[in-house]
């Protein structure tokens, strides 16, 4: 699985100035503008940008990063491809979806200064307690 810290070539743990050193220097390298409008690095800086748009606001990246820890939690591990796979057991789902409905409609619309609380969410009874 491909993340955005993939996509920008940049450690986890990276700080600001170089994730943004980073996109800098791969925008400069696939901008449509510089490749007479290659479709597929059209699709790449897209994919750039995206990153980039999450990754540079604290809160997006915060909030990028507690999901991606929790997707790692819950995937199987991988073994290797000569031995059978075992059926392995899944983790427990998470109690409250709630919370991650609100988590990915605060990090989608964050850009809108969009906030969502679960008590606004209840009331207009997109979820049931």
């Amino acid at each position: 699985m491909r993340t955005h810290y993939d996509n920008l070539n940049v450690a986890e743990t990276a700080p600001d100035e170089v994730i943004r050193a980073a996109y800098k220097a791969l925008a400069m390298k696939f901008h449509p503008d510089r490749n007479d409008g290659n479709a597929e690095l059209r699709r790449t800086m897209q994919i750039i940008n995206e990153a980039y748009a999450v990754l540079s606001v604290p809160v997006g990246r915060r909030e990028y990063d507690r999901l991606l820890l929790l997707s790692r939690q819950t995937q199987p591990v991988q073994q290797n491809s000569f031995k059978q796979r075992q059926p392995v057991a899944m983790a427990k789902p998470v109690k409250k979806p709630a919370n991650i409905l609100v988590a990915l409609l605060t990090l989608i619309f964050s850009n809108f200064r969009i906030s969502f609380r679960r008590s606004d969410l209840e009331n207009r009874s997109l979820i049931t307690s």
